[in-house]
C-alpha cells in the first residue's frame, strides 16, 4: 500500500497509521491544525493542575507523544520542590522526539506500553 498525505507534514498508509519518526516529527503542528482549540486545552491543564500539583508530586502524562504538555507543567510547577513528571509513550520516535525537545531535569519519558508501567506511589503526608 502507498503512502497518502494525511497533511503538509504527515503521510500514512490509509488504515495503517503509525507514530513512526516522519509523525514524530511533525505531530506537533499536525495537532494544532486538527485539534480544535489545542492550545487551550493546553492552558486549561496546567490552570488545573495547580489544584493537584504538591511538593513531591509525580506526575504521568499517559501518551505523551512529544512532551509538551510536560513541558508547560514542569515549568510552571518549577518552584515546586522535588516534583517529577514522567512521560509514557508506546512509540519509541515520540520519546526520542520529547527527549531532544524537553530538556528540563524534573522531566523523564519511558519508551512503554503503559499496561507494563509500575506506578510510583508517594508516601501519604
Amino acid at each position: 500500500m502507498t503512502r497518502k498525505p494525511v497533511d503538509d507534514t504527515i503521510s500514512a498508509v490509509p488504515g495503517a497509521w503509525r507514530f513512526d519518526a516522519e509523525v514524530s516529527r511533525g505531530f506537533e503542528a499536525h495537532v494544532r491544525k486538527s485539534v480544535p482549540f489545542y492550545d487551550e486545552l493546553q492552558r486549561m491543564v496546567v490552570e488545573l493542575s495547580d489544584y493537584f500539583v504538591r511538593d513531591q508530586s509525580v506526575i504521568y502524562d499517559l501518551g505523551s507523544s512529544t512532551g509538551a504538555t510536560l513541558d508547560l507543567l514542569a515549568a510552571h510547577h518549577a518552584a515546586k520542590e522535588n516534583a517529577q513528571f514522567i512521560g509514557v509513550d508506546l512509540s519509541e520516535s515520540m520519546v526520542q522526539e520529547a527527549q531532544a525537545r524537553v530538556k528540563q531535569p524534573n522531566v523523564r519519558f519511558i519508551h512503554k506500553n503503559v499496561m507494563d508501567v509500575e506506578f510510583a506511589h508517594p508516601d501519604p503526608p
